[in-house]
C-alpha cells in the first residue's frame, strides 16, 4: 500500500511537472529581437540617396536590413562624419561622439551598449572632404609608391597627400607641407584648410571605445565603393586634363607606356586610391584578429557593375545623381550584401526575402498604382517571382524608374495603426529658448540670427493631442527692407548673386530628393516637398497675384533659373516668410546607460506610426523652472550634421 502511494505520488509529480513545463513553454516570452546600430556618415544616414526623400525608411539600407529581419534598428550615422575632426568649428567626428560623457535624445551610447551588431560606414569623408582630384593625381604619379605612400620625383622623395590621408596631420605640421599645390594644375583660389584625420589610429580608437561600451557586439565595418564612372562630376575637367598628361609607365592602370586618357584608367586609379583607404580595415584586421568584421562593399559593387562603366550602366545607376552617395538601387545593393553577411553568421530572418517583397509591393500599391500607363499587377508579379534580393530590386526599379516623377509620394496616405501610442494629454505649445539654442556649433550665432531676422513670438513647436505637430520659424516684419544693411554688417557680399545657377543645383540634388521638382512651376514644386516631408515656405507665393515685386522675382526665377540681381529691391520690404514643418510624433520612454528613464519624442510620419522606424528627429524632454518658479517642460532637438541644437520651453 505504501509502495503504491509512493508510485502514485511520483506519477502525479511527473505529470504535474510535464504540464507545468508545457504551460511555461506555451506562455514563454517571445525571444528578444536582435539590436543593430548604425554609425558613420551620410552613406548610411540615407538623407541623400533615397528617391524620394520621404521614402527613406523604405529605401535606406539601414531600414531595409532592420525591417526585413525584424530587428530593432537605430541609425546614428551623421552626414559629413569623418573618423574624427569634423569640418565645423570644434569639429566632431565619430570618435568624438563615442567619447562623449553625456547623451542627447538620440541615446547613442545606450543603443550601442545593448547592440548585437554595430554596422559602420565612416572612411569616405577622410578623403572626399579634401579634394579627390589632388589625391588622384598623386596616386597616378609614376613616382608614387603605394606601399610607403611616398613620392619620388626629380631626385626628391617626400610624403604624399595620400600618406597624410592615412596617417593624419599633427597640429605642428606646417600647412604648406601637406597642401602643396600641383606644379601643373592652375587653380582658382585656394582650397579651404583641411586637417587630415589620423585614419588608422582613429580606427583603433573607435573599436577600443566600442569594446568599452559593448565588448560582445559584432562590429561590422563596410568598405568604400568606387564611385568613378564615365561622366562623373566628382572629378573636375581640369583634373581629367591633367591626368591625360601622365604616362602610365608601370602599367598600373592599363597598358604600360600609355597616357591616362580613358575613364577605365581613371576608375582604376580611384580603385587604387580606395584600396589604400580601405586597406586600413584590412591592416587593422590583421593586427587585431577577431575584433572586427569587414563587409567588402567595394567588391560587391564592382561585381554588380562588371566591365560596363558608362554613365547609363548598372553600376552607375547604383549612384545618386551627385556621383557620390548610393542611389535607391545602391542602398538595395548594400542591404543585399549585409543580408548575405547575416546569413553567413546565422543572424538572418528566414522570412527576410518575403518581407523585402512586401515592402516593395506596398510601395507599388501606394505610389504607382494610379499612375497612367503603369502596370501595377505585372510589377507585383515580377517582384513576387524574385528568388533573390537583387531580382526583387531589379523588378521594382526597372518597372518604376520611368514613372518616378509621376508617382504619388505623399506621406498623408500612410495607413499605420496608431492605437496605443502616447501623446500629449492636451494641445501644448513650446517657444524657442534662444539662450540655450546653438547654431553651427556656435552658442552665440543663434542669438545673433534671432536678433536680426527672427520674429521670436512666431517661432514655436505646437503639439496636438491627436499626435500631430506643427513647427514654425518666421522672419521679422520688414526684414526684406533691411537685408542689405544686415548683410553689410555681417560682411556678406551679394556680388554675383545673379550668376548662381539654380537649375544646376536643382538637377544636382533637389530633383533627387523630390522627383518631379520643376523650377518652371515653383508652386507645384514646393507642394511636392510639402507632400513628401511636410516642410513648406509660406508668405511668398501667397502674394504672387497681388504684389508686382513678388511676381517679378518668381517669374524671373521660373524663366531664367537664376536669382535677379535686384531681388532685395524688388521684394516688398514688409514681406514675411515662414519655414514650417507638419508631421506626426509619438512619445518613447527609454532607459539610458545609467538606468534613468528618458522621455523622448520621435518625429516623422513613419516613426510616429511604426515602432521600428527610424525618426527624422528626436526631442528629449526634461523639466526646468521658468521665471516665476513654475516647473515647465523643456525640449531639445539636436541636428548633428549641421551643429544645431534647438531648445524649447513650454508656454503655460
Amino acid at each position: 500500500m505504501k509502495k503504491t502511494i509512493i508510485i502514485t505520488l511520483v506519477l502525479v509529480l511527473i505529470f504535474t511537472l510535464a504540464f507545468s513545463l508545457t504551460a511555461c513553454n506555451k506562455n514563454k516570452p517571445e525571444p528578444e529581437k536582435t539590436n543593430i546600430v548604425y554609425l558613420g556618415d551620410s552613406i548610411c544616414e540615407a538623407i541623400i540617396g533615397p528617391q524620394p526623400l520621404g521614402e527613406r525608411d523604405n529605401i535606406g539600407y539601414y531600414a531595409i536590413v532592420g525591417r526585413i529581419n525584424d530587428f530593432n534598428y537605430y541609425n546614428h550615422s551623421i552626414s559629413g562624419h569623418q573618423t574624427s575632426d569634423g569640418m565645423l568649428k570644434d569639429g566632431v567626428g565619430l570618435l568624438e561622439v563615442l567619447q562623449r560623457d553625456t547623451e542627447d535624445g538620440g541615446m547613442i551610447k545606450t543603443h550601442i551598449e545593448k547592440a548585437d551588431i554595430i554596422h559602420i560606414s565612416v572612411l569616405g569623408n577622410n578623403a572626399l572632404q579634401f579634394d579627390l582630384g589632388w589625391l588622384m593625381l598623386e596616386a597616378a604619379n609614376p613616382g608614387f609608391d603605394p606601399q610607403t605612400l611616398m613620392i619620388t620625383e626629380d631626385g626628391e622623395t617626400y610624403k604624399s597627400l595620400i600618406y597624410y590621408m592615412i596617417n593624419g596631420v599633427d597640429d605642428e605640421t606646417p600647412y604648406e607641407d601637406y597642401h602643396r599645390e600641383s606644379k601643373e594644375v592652375a587653380r582658382e583660389g585656394e582650397i579651404l584648410e583641411f586637417k587630415f584625420p589620423h585614419t588608422y589610429d582613429n580606427l583603433c580608437d573607435i573599436v577600443a571605445q566600442l569594446k568599452v561600451l559593448n565588448p560582445n557586439a559584432k562590429i561590422l565595418f563596410q568598405k568604400v565603393y568606387n564611385p568613378v564612372f564615365e561622366g562623373t562630376t566628382l572629378l573636375k575637367k581640369e583634373y581629367v586634363d591633367e591626368l591625360a598628361k601622365i604616362t602610365d609607365t608601370n602599367g598600373r592602370f592599363g597598358t604600360a607606356g600609355e597616357k591616362i586618357t580613358t575613364y577605365k584608367q581613371i576608375r582604376a586609379i580611384a580603385e587604387s586610391l580606395l584600396g589604400i583607404l580601405n586597406g586600413t580595415l584590412d591592416r587593422y584586421n590583421s593586427e587585431h584578429p577577431g575584433m572586427i568584421e569587414i563587409l567588402d562593399i567595394t567588391s560587391y559593387f564592382n561585381n554588380l557593375a562588371g566591365d560596363d562603366i558608362t554613365k547609363d550602366s548598372y553600376g552607375a545607376k547604383m549612384l545618386f545623381q551627385d556621383w557620390t552617395h548610393p542611389s535607391s538601387r545602391g542602398h538595395a545593393a548594400i542591404a543585399a550584401a549585409t543580408q548575405e553577411w547575416l546569413e553567413a553568421n546565422g543572424m538572418a530572418n528566414p522570412n527576410a526575402l518575403e518581407n523585402y517583397k512586401a515592402i516593395k509591393v506596398e510601395q507599388v500599391n501606394r505610389m504607382f498604382s494610379g499612375v497612367a500607363g503603369f502596370d501595377a499587377a505585372a510589377t507585383i508579379a515580377a517582384i513576387n517571382a524574385g528568388t533573390t534580393m537583387k531580382a526583387v530590386t531589379d523588378a521594382f526599379f526597372e518597372a518604376t524608374d520611368p514613372y518616378l516623377t509621376k508617382a504619388d509620394y505623399s506621406r498623408n496616405n500612410l495607413s499605420y495603426d496608431r492605437s496605443g501610442e502616447k501623446y500629449f494629454e492636451k494641445d501644448v505649445k513650446f517657444a524657442l529658448d534662444i539662450e540655450n539654442s546653438v547654431f553651427m556649433s556656435d552658442d552665440q550665432l543663434f542669438a545673433l540670427i534671432d536678433s536680426l531676422a527672427l520674429n521670436t513670438e512666431e517661432c514655436y513647436f505646437s503639439f496636438k493631442k491627436d499626435g500631430t505637430m506643427h513647427a514654425q520659424l518666421q522672419t521679422k516684419d520688414g526684414l526684406m527692407g533691411s537685408v542689405g544693411g544686415i548683410l553689410d554688417m555681417l560682411g556678406v557680399s551679394l556680388d554675383g548673386i545673379e550668376d548662381l545657377d539654380l537649375q544646376e543645383a536643382v538637377d544636382g540634388t533637389v530633383v533627387g530628393f523630390f522627383p518631379g521638382f520643376d523650377l518652371n512651376n515653383l508652386k507645384s514644386a514646393l507642394a511636392l516637398v510639402t507632400n513628401s516631408v511636410g516642410a513648406n515656405i509660406t508668405g511668398l507665393l501667397e502674394r504672387y497675384d497681388t504684389d508686382p515685386g513678388v511676381k517679378y522675382c518668381v517669374d524671373y526665377v521660373q524663366t531664367n533659373k537664376k536669382l535677379p540681381a535686384d531681388i532685395f529691391e524688388k521684394l516688398p520690404p514688409d514681406l514675411v516668410l515662414a519655414l514650417t514643418l507638419d508631421t506626426d510624433y509619438r512619445f518613447v520612454e527609454e532607459k539610458d546607460s545609467n538606468g534613468n528613464t528618458q522621455t523622448l519624442i520621435y518625429l516623422g510620419k513613419e516613426a510616429a506610426r511604426r515602432d521600428k522606424a527610424n525618426p527624422f528627429g528626436v526631442l528629449k524632454q526634461t523639466y526646468v523652472k521658468d521665471d516665476n518658479g513654475n516647473n515647465i517642460r523643456h525640449l531639445t532637438l539636436r541636428i548633428e550634421f549641421i551643429g544645431i541644437t534647438i531648445a524649447l520651453n513650454e508656454i503655460i
